[in-house]
């Protein structure tokens, strides 16, 4: 999800160092850190410094965050689009495994419903290699 450039401003125009943690939370630490440890200036010059420095890094913080969110978004849609394309693979080839089902059962109905002197006369055609088709119909195998 990506954050808002305005709210980032608005946050550290108001709240300083301490709206940079809508941004980045290192970044606001290491400002918090700055401004309670660096005691080389008076208090009111390092708050202002800090002020401006935090509105500055909110917009390089979040523009880095939004980048991040788009490429792991991208990434996000490739992966997607991956697995639609092997699902619609698999379904098809189920598909098609259905079908061929369907035409055996059609095929097998037709025989069973065959009149008994009409199957005794004919052999049945194995979905066989014909040296197996010729085993099952009693003749022998022609090598």
């Amino acid at each position: 999800m990506k954050k808002s450039q305005l709210v980032g401003f608005l946050l550290t125009l108001f709240f300083g160092p301490v709206g940079l943690f809508y941004s980045s939370v290192p970044a606001a630490l290491g400002f918090l850190a700055i401004f309670v440890f660096i005691d080389f200036a008076p208090i009111v010059i390092r708050a202002q410094f800090l002020w401006s420095a935090s509105i500055l890094v909110s917009f390089f913080t979040v523009k880095s965050f939004n980048s991040k969110a788009a490429m792991e978004e991208s990434r996000r849609q490739e992966r997607l689009q991956i697995y639609r394309q092997r699902w619609t693979k698999v379904a098809m080839e189920e598909n098609h495994q259905q079908e061929l089902l369907a035409v055996a059962r059609e095929k097998q109905r037709e025989w069973d419903g065959a009149p008994e002197r009409f199957r005794r006369g004919l052999p049945r055609r194995w979905p066989a290699t014909k040296k197996k088709q010729t085993e099952q119909d009693g003749a022998p195998a022609n090598k």
